[in-house]
């Protein structure tokens, strides 16, 4: 069995910061249900486009989040960004937001 990749993203101050991570293990820990950011996370690099590849520069790092280590700025992108899931989840999550904006509750 295969397992599921997504990416977390956050834009902040124009730039888009990407991270892969497990989908239901990043829910769960944006949710608080789980505390281990390494459950969640794929991959320890932050990325300006991850399908290309494409490292975000330290500077560019320390310039938006006042850090380069990884874990505060993962967690910060877990925990703010939106993630695009197909998880299990996924749905109830987007739910979430739309009825929050809308009012209504399923």
């Amino acid at each position: 069995m295969s397992e599921k990749i997504s990416l977390a993203r956050l834009k902040k101050f124009g730039k888009t910061f990407e991270l892969s991570v497990n989908p239901d293990s990043a829910l769960a820990y944006k949710k608080g249900a789980i505390s281990d950011l390494n459950e969640a996370v794929l991959s320890e690099h932050i990325f300006t486009d991850a399908r290309k590849g494409l490292i975000a520069p330290a500077a560019e790092l320390e310039k938006v989040f006042k850090t380069t280590e990884f874990a505060p700025i993962a967690d910060l992108i877990i925990k703010e960004g939106e993630a695009s899931q197909q998880g299990k989840g996924a749905e109830a999550e987007a739910a979430g937001r739309a009825d929050q904006k809308t009012g209504h509750r399923s």
